[in-house]
């Protein structure tokens, strides 16, 4: 009987350990998307000052639009690092 429930608790002890690394994975990767998303924030908002400071409201505007881009392309990437678009 005790031979039984060591089995039982070792594969209970596996398939909890299987299941965190999983989560941890997500974890990790949201964090680097979340990261990897403020980065571009504040290099955006860097620039955008910028032009907004030498009265470019045109490459502001661009500015915006690249910034919005690099963010969507960020959320898009897949797990193998390539855009959904690219299949």
């Amino acid at each position: 009987m005790d031979n039984k429930l060591e089995i039982v608790d070792d594969v209970l002890i596996v398939f909890g350990v299987a299941l965190s690394i999983d989560q941890i994975k997500t974890i990790l990767g949201i964090i680097l998307l979340s990261v990897q998303i403020i980065l571009i924030l504040y290099k955006g908002i860097k620039i955008l000052i910028g032009h907004i400071k030498k009265k470019d409201y045109n490459e502001a505007v661009k500015t915006v639009n690249d910034i919005t881009r690099q963010i969507q392309d960020a959320i898009d990437k897949t797990e193998d690092g390539k855009s959904k678009d690219s299949k």
